[in-house]
């Protein structure tokens, strides 16, 4: 019994809403009371209103039956014929007088609903509950039973027959004791758990937390041209809401991390990289030797100076020796030739000089101190021939803070406008390999042109510093790492900000 009981318990109090708790207790009292249909109405003002029956979770309080219901409670709680001690129970056929004062509102809704027997049972606001002390209903609330088949009329006339075969006096007896019986039975199954059910109900009303739901059903309510006059009321407060409440506007854009102090080698002339000390990651000093590259054309060129001048050395020396057996007048001329030497012998010692330093710029060396970036570098460049202007690699030195690198598509750059110093843009960032991680920074460069990537995309770039202690604890931040970016571009409507993408479309297309 104690389990059955308990299973009731819960069947009652099932439910996360107090409509979804109503239609819940409608259910399970037409399980247990074996009706059925069970409607549960909720007093709300001067009127009680259907809010849920044990059929579905559909309610329509326009219908006849909905209206005749309700018309019928209100009235027999109004003239006291209901009340929470004296429930109100009708068996059809029973020959039991109807009060006058609920007869007509009661016929109607006998007519509506077909019903062959109605229990009525009212719960009212309460000073304690057997469960809680502390819970009581806030009004009245109201739970009807039906029965549609004539299970109990048969029971009357199997009475009426048998009561037959006495005399008329003990025969209408019977047939009082008998329609007592009628009245009753209903409710006195429902009054075994009366105090189960008005805790449910307790608990159900409690669950109403939401404060629009009496709202709402006051909408549900009200009248057709009410709810249109509504629904136009919302539409208009929503699209000014839309248009002219502002909010935070911010553009996306992709960006990379880099660090802020960054050289980038390139070779100084055509060759093949004959030595290569460093790899990716390799850690140098100012002037370390990154790269040794040997360019056969200047070689071949340094070689042919070479020989140039050793030649016109010979030929000045040769002149010098013949110059003082000579007479005066091819003295003279030989002094006009050794001056044509000269002075090509000091042409072709610079451009010795010249060739020079361009075999010094081949032992590529490091401008900066910090660490290689070059990824497979070794297989890319060792033993292989490079063109002039081709890149060898970066020199990244991290210790002296990072900078976030942005390309702002060109379709978006139209909502920046030109940087001022008292107003820069907020940037607000998150690196890929974190997601779920913020930065802020602010944008202190941007372009004037838009330039295509090595994507094809036409971008506007700008760049962001950020502080030195950015990173400071974060060992993952790898040098070239990509972004989520945000600027924020001032404020726009809410409207705008949530549309834009349907604008944007609407304003090429139309």
């Amino acid at each position: 019994m104690a389990c059955v009981r308990d299973q009731l318990v819960i069947k009652l109090n099932r439910g996360s809403s107090k409509s979804e708790s109503f239609q819940s207790i409608c259910q399970t009292l037409a399980e247990y009371a074996n009706v059925d249909r069970v409607c549960l109405l909720e007093k709300n003002g001067k009127w009680f209103y259907l809010a849920a029956t044990s059929n579905g979770k559909s309610i329509d309080r326009r219908t006849r039956l909905s209206r005749s219901m309700q018309a019928f409670v209100t009235n027999a709680v109004d003239v006291e014929t209901l009340t929470s001690d004296t429930p109100f129970c009708y068996t059809v056929g029973s020959g039991e007088p109807i009060p006058a004062p609920i007869s007509e509102s009661f016929h109607r809704f006998l007519i509506e609903s077909g019903s062959r027997q109605v229990a009525i049972i009212r719960f009212d606001p309460a000073e304690s509950i057997e469960q809680d002390s502390n819970a009581s209903l806030p009004h009245s609330i109201v739970i009807l039973l039906e029965r549609f088949d004539a299970r109990d009329q048969a029971k009357i006339d199997q009475a009426k027959i048998d009561q037959a075969k006495i005399d008329q006096a003990k025969m209408d007896q019977a047939k009082a004791d008998q329609a007592k019986a009628d009245r009753v039975g209903v409710c006195s199954e429902i009054n075994e758990i009366q105090s189960l059910v008005e805790a449910s109900l307790v608990n159900a009303v409690n669950r109403k937390v939401a404060w629009t739901e009496p709202f709402f059903d006051r909408i549900r309510r009200a009248s057709f041209r009410k709810r249109i006059a509504f629904a136009a009321a919302t539409l208009v407060m929503l699209f000014a809401l839309l248009l002219l409440v502002p909010i935070e506007f911010w553009v996306p854009a992709e960006g990379q991390l880099v660090p802020s102090i960054r050289r980038s080698i390139f070779a100084p002339a055509d060759g093949t990289v004959l030595e290569l000390p460093v790899g990716n990651g390799s850690s140098v000093d100012q002037g370390d030797t990154i790269a040794i590259i040997r360019s056969r054309d200047l070689d071949l060129k340094t070689q042919q100076i070479e020989n140039e001048i050793a030649a016109v050395r010979a030929n000045l020396d040769s002149l010098v020796r013949s110059r003082g057996s000579s007479s005066d007048r091819l003295d003279s001329s030989a002094s006009s030739t050794e001056q044509v030497l000269k002075a090509r012998l000091e042409g072709l010692a610079q451009q010795a000089e010249f060739l020079n330093r361009q075999q010094q710029e081949l032992t590529v060396r490091s401008p900066i101190r910090g660490q290689i970036d070059h990824w497979n570098m070794e297989q890319n460049l060792s033993s292989r021939p490079v063109a002039r202007g081709q890149f060898l690699a970066d020199v990244v030195n991290e210790e002296g803070g990072w900078v976030l690198q942005i390309e702002l598509d060109d379709r978006h750059s139209g909502y920046m406008t030109p940087m001022m110093p008292e107003t820069p843009f907020k940037v607000n960032f998150a690196l890929r390999s974190q997601p779920g991680k913020n930065f802020d920074a602010i944008l202190d460069q941007i372009d004037d042109t838009v330039q295509q990537n090595e994507s094809g995309k036409w971008v506007v770039r700008a760049r962001a510093d950020l502080p030195m202690d950015a990173f400071s604890h974060q060992s993952s931040v790898r040098s070239g790492a990509t972004a989520d970016v945000k600027i924020l571009a001032g404020t726009r409507s809410i409207g705008f900000v949530w549309f834009r993408g349907l604008i944007e479309w609407f304003r090429t297309k139309v």
